[in-house]
Parts: structure tokens; C-alpha cells; sequence
């Protein structure tokens, strides 16, 4: 039986994921979960895929159960990871947020809108990291960003809408917004624009209630 190119290549590429799947699934974090109640629960995190982490949590308590709670259970997780810092030749620990919104498109088929979003910048602009899967060999795995700049008000960003959408969120702020698309402040540095726009509205804030 011949094989062509192209199905050799999808084969493999699905074997590649299935690899990756099962390794980040193996991977465990000391973390907490908040329930609905405002309850918060110490223990550990198992990470599943991006976009599933999204719509469940795998959690281990201090007695070693491992539960797992749907979007809809939590109001929010998270986790610290070891992120290797060059200046000091050491690892330090890095927490990694999630926060439930509702967003326009289900992360995975059949899923809810509600899911559990990675949140790496919090303030008066928070930025938030957001998986879907997808039935696409070349990009099984598509990123976009969501801004909030009024509490529960999800404006989407993509690459496409990027510079257009980030000037309009940053108009109040015309230094930083005449950078918006140039160098060091394209679409992968949006954590880095919504941390530079918050220093800026919490000087600004200081400021008028000083005065």
C-alpha cells in the first residue's frame, strides 16, 4: 500500500500531538482552586492540554484525591511554575492565574462559552490568554487575546484586528498608543502594552487624587 507525502506527514503530526498531550498531562503544580462558594482549596494542579485547561481542572487535595471540576465549578485556579531566571542562574517561581469569563467562541466542540481563561495581566486593562482547538492539521491549536478594560467587557484581539483594536483601547494614553504595531509593541507583546498602559493610569490616578 503506498503512502503519500501528505499522509505520512499527518500521521506523524497527530502521533506528535498525542505525545505532547500525554506529557503536559503528567504535569503537576502546587496550587489552589477558588470554588463558587469563595472557597479557597490548597493542593496541586494537573495540566491537561491549553484549551482543556480551559473548560476543566484536575485537582489533587492535601489527602492526595484528585477531583475535577468543571468551568462552571470555579470562579477561578492556579499554579506556580519554575521559570529559569538568566540574570541569576536560577529558578524562580512564576504564578499563572485563571479567571472564569465567558467568551464569544467555545474553546473545544460542543464546550461552553464559560471557561477558566489565563489571566497574565491584571489592572485597569487585564489581558487574557485564550486556546481553541481546532480540526486543522497546520494550527490545531489557535491563540487570540482578550482585553478588559470594564469589568466583564471582553474586547477580542487577533492578529488581523490587533493594531487597530489596541490604538482604540489605548486612545486615553496617545504615547503609548502611536507605538501600538510598531517595534516591541506588536501583537506578541500584549502583556507588555496592558503593563505599561496600567503603570501609566495608576500615576495618572495618583496624581488627580493628590491634587
Amino acid at each position: 500500500m503506498n503512502i503519500s507525502t501528505k499522509t505520512l506527514f499527518i500521521f506523524i503530526l497527530a502521533l506528535s500531538l498525542s505525545f505532547s498531550a500525554q506529557s503536559m498531562s503528567n504535569k503537576v503544580y502546587s496550587g489552589y482552586i477558588v470554588t463558587n462558594a469563595e472557597d479557597t482549596l490548597h493542593g496541586q494542579i494537573r495540566m491537561l492540554t491549553p484549551a482543556m485547561n480551559e473548560v476543566k481542572v484536575k485537582f489533587i487535595d492535601n489527602t492526595n484525591k484528585q477531583h475535577t471540576y468543571k468551568a462552571s465549578d470555579l470562579l477561578s485556579y492556579a499554579f506556580k511554575v519554575p521559570v529559569y531566571n538568566h540574570n541569576t542562574k536560577q529558578h524562580d517561581e512564576k504564578w499563572i492565574f485563571y479567571v472564569r469569563k465567558t467568551v464569544d467562541v467555545a474553546p473545544l466542540a460542543f464546550a461552553s462559552k464559560d471557561v477558566l481563561v489565563e489571566r497574565p495581566v491584571a489592572g485597569s486593562m487585564s489581558v487574557y490568554n485564550f486556546y481553541m482547538e481546532r480540526a486543522d492539521v497546520n494550527e490545531p491549536i489557535a491563540h487570540k487575546f482578550y482585553v478588559e478594560k470594564s469589568e466583564n467587557v471582553l474586547v477580542s484581539v487577533d492578529r488581523e484586528n490587533f493594531k487597530g483594536t489596541m490604538k482604540n483601547l489605548t486612545a486615553d494614553y496617545p504615547e503609548l498608543c502611536s507605538k501600538i504595531g510598531k517595534k516591541g509593541y506588536g501583537y506578541k507583546h500584549m502583556s507588555k502594552i496592558a503593563e505599561e498602559y496600567n503603570t501609566w493610569k495608576e500615576q495618572n490616578t495618583a496624581r488627580f487624587v493628590m491634587n
